[in-house]
């Protein structure tokens, strides 16, 4: 992976972040932590997410739930009863999704680079690093194609002219890493002057 969550909280809130990813209106969502173990006898709200059977599930009405654990069912959307609380098993949970969508940067990334260089890069440049955040960010607005604005559009597009450059042998990645970090990355070194990559320099290639 070239970004992580941590490095798209510096470009985006917290809140943009749960928005773009929490498709359940989960009540105790922490993106920096797994969902809490289920506990017997244990009051949970409505719309609660825990960890449960080896997946996550949702609580879909409040109450406490039984002394016993019941047996968590193993298909998606399925519900399960504990007690007063009524239980839904989900496919992931939305740190998964974030974690798909920077798992899809990468792969776009790669996907350009792999002519060029050998992949996934080690070290991570900056500039990949940046951008793998952008086209992360761009991948979750996709999931609400009503909410796409004209910035993330123009960083995903500047992104992927820089990654097309790279690839065409416009760009050499070589020139913005240091002789050891490129020489461990397996890129070769140019020694030209760096070039700030600004929409409008990357409109030329």
């Amino acid at each position: 992976m070239y970004c992580t969550i941590a490095d798209l909280l510096s470009e985006i809130s917290e809140r943009d972040l749960i928005q773009l990813s929490d498709d359940e209106a989960i009540v105790n969502l922490d993106l920096g932590a797994d969902p809490p173990a289920w506990q017997a006898q244990t009051t949970y709200s409505e719309r609660h997410l825990i960890l449960a059977g080896g997946g996550y599930f949702l609580s879909l009405s409040g109450g406490a739930s039984g002394e016993v654990e019941p047996i968590w069912p193993l298909s998606c959307g399925e519900t399960v009863s504990d007690g007063e609380v009524l239980w839904k098993r989900l496919a992931g949970s939305p740190r998964d999704v974030i974690e798909h969508a920077i798992a899809s940067a990468a792969s776009e990334i790669d996907g350009y680079l792999a002519s060029r260089l050998t992949t996934p890069l080690d070290p991570v440049p900056p500039v990949i690093k940046k951008y793998a955040g952008d086209l992360a960010i761009y991948n979750l607005y996709a999931r609400r194609s009503d909410s796409i604005s004209d910035i993330r559009k123009q960083r995903y597009e500047t992104a992927i002219k820089f990654l097309r450059a790279v690839s065409e042998g416009k760009i050499h990645l070589g020139s913005i890493l240091s002789a050891e970090q490129a020489g461990s990355a397996g890129i070769a070194l140019y020694h030209s002057e760096p070039q700030v990559m600004t929409a409008e320099r990357l409109n030329r290639f």
